[in-house]
């Protein structure tokens, strides 16, 4: 099925205009061609492909790209073959180079002129076991296919950067301000017709829902819960002709409004919706620390919210109701109890327990929030409560990836103390977490971290004689030290214990 027979009940008209298809969608009160600045910032929107490292040894790596791309790393059309096919709903494409067989499953939208790339973390499967591609056009039109370096993916909000040396495409901005509903907007995709040499497509749309809940990506037969499942999503019916993910929403300037994504499923009905990841400070945050090569952190005030019943809106409160407070985490030392309802944070209003999930998903680690909270029964009168967030504890079964992720220090792995496993932090941890910021997530057996006693859950109280409250300035400092460095710890069980970790024979390892 092509894309015009699968669009047929929903398109108005159709016009081809260079390499580009534009179709006006039912849902538009305008039959007119995009402005030239969407026309224009369509040209940023690439092809993504993946090559399995099993079935491509590196040490050829360099020779395909000088006999196949060039040493210029411009691609020779006549050697690129497609073929069309479908998985999980994503339209993908065959690129046969040689032997060997690249397959685009998304499109990606170039963000800065060092050539990054940002696309859904789903399109990219695991990184472990893949290469990454990007396919664009060169000036002259010609399908250009080059090597892409994965600089960071994270589960959570569903978004990876890509850097691709020397890509010729231009880059897009960012909308300013915020989206309004009934903005005129174009969604920008097509995977097939990219690499195909032909069309990329142009839908034109409105945007008809903010802040839409999406039960999360599903892929490889998967559900993966995302940031996205508390409403986080712009409602777009055209983005759901693409059929695929990665695509770019823009504005009537040419502007970045969001990320396509089609793996997104609405409710029960399993129909796909036309959901977009909005490019707001959340995703502009996200992709400046993977654009680092360094994964986002997520505030975590460490409660158990619900939301109101009935009967307690019928007398006047709003807001998300906290059921238990976890002992020793920051929502403790703010002063939250069991039965206060918070109703704004940071002045944003919060009406329900998603959307105090994704108003502290906005903030950093170690933000600092202010809490407007109710007692139940007591509606119109609140205090201001003051938090320091913690991390969010990591509970996506797919791995994030950073290039510049941080390297074990003598076999020894330390994160914050609140990203510990959600079923450690339900345990009676309080007395541990009260008295430490920072806990070892990951011991290498065999090294000198675990030759001195140190195991995974070990809280750490200080590090030669200094108490540190981040995992960086911990790192930062005993980095530093090349001799033997005395540690005190805290066990699960409540236990103090001094360890001093020797330093290894090899000086340059893991210092």
């Amino acid at each position: 099925m092509n894309w015009i027979t699968h669009c047929a009940a929903c398109v108005i008209g159709l016009v081809a205009l260079g390499t580009f298809t534009f179709a006006q969608s039912a849902v538009s009160d305008s039959a007119s061609l995009p402005p030239q600045a969407v026309v224009d910032a369509s040209r940023c929107v690439v092809a993504v492909g993946r090559l399995p490292r099993s079935s491509w040894p590196r040490s050829r790596m360099q020779a395909w790209q000088n006999t196949v791309l060039g040493k210029s790393g411009r691609g020779q059309s006549s050697s690129l073959r497609t073929e069309n096919g479908d998985r999980q709903s994503e339209k993908k494409s065959l690129v046969r180079v040689g032997q060997r067989d690249i397959t685009f499953f998304g499109n990606g939208v170039v963000i800065a002129e060092r050539g990054l790339v940002v696309t859904c973390a789903h399109v990219l499967g695991d990184p472990r076991e893949h290469d990454y591609f990007v396919c664009s056009r060169d000036a002259g039109g010609t399908s250009v296919t080059r090597r892409a370096n994965l600089l960071g993916s994270d589960p959570y909000s569903d978004i990876a950067v890509l850097e691709v040396p020397e890509l010729p495409a231009p880059s897009l901005r960012y909308r300013a301000g915020p989206t309004a509903v009934k903005t005129r907007v174009w969604a920008v995709g097509g995977t097939q017709q990219i690499d195909a040499g032909s069309s990329l497509v142009v839908v034109e749309s409105s945007v008809s829902g903010l802040r839409k809940a999406g039960p999360g990506v599903v892929a490889d037969n998967e559900a993966q819960q995302t940031i996205h499942a508390f409403g986080t999503l712009i409602e777009v019916p055209a983005a759901a002709q693409l059929s695929n993910s990665g695509g770019a929403l823009l504005s009537a300037k040419g502007e970045l409004v969001g990320l396509t994504t089609s793996l997104v499923k609405r409710g029960s009905e399993g129909r796909a919706a036309g959901y977009c990841i909005a490019a707001d400070a959340l995703f502009q945050r996200v992709v400046q620390s993977l654009s680092s090569g360094v994964l986002p952190e997520y505030g975590f005030l460490g409660i158990q919210p619900n939301n109101l019943l009935p009967q307690d809106r019928q007398i006047g409160h709003r807001g998300a109701v906290v059921s238990s407070v976890l002992p020793g985490m920051p929502g403790e030392a703010a002063g939250l109890t069991a039965g206060d309802v918070i109703v704004s944070i940071n002045s944003e209003p919060i009406d329900s327990r998603d959307e105090l999930f994704r108003e502290l998903s906005r903030i950093d680690a170690k933000g600092q929030v202010f809490l407007t909270v109710e007692r139940l029964g007591r509606p119109g009168v609140t205090r201001r409560l003051s938090a320091r967030l913690g991390k969010k504890p990591a509970t996506s079964p797919r791995l994030a990836y950073a290039i510049s992720a941080p390297k074990p220090w003598r076999g020894m792995m330390v994160d914050y103390i609140t990203a510990l496993p959600p079923e450690r932090l339900l345990a009676d941890f309080g007395s541990v977490a009260r008295r430490a910021s920072i806990a070892v997530v990951d011991v290498r057996q065999g090294s000198q971290a675990w030759d001195a006693g140190i195991r995974p859950g070990d809280a750490l109280i200080s590090a030669a004689g200094v108490q540190f409250d981040s995992p960086e300035k911990l790192r930062d400092a005993i980095g530093k030290i090349s001799g033997e460095v005395a540690m005190e710890l805290i066990r699960p069980d409540g236990v103090v214990v001094p360890v001093r970790v020797s330093e290894p024979s090899d000086a340059g390892s893991e210092r």
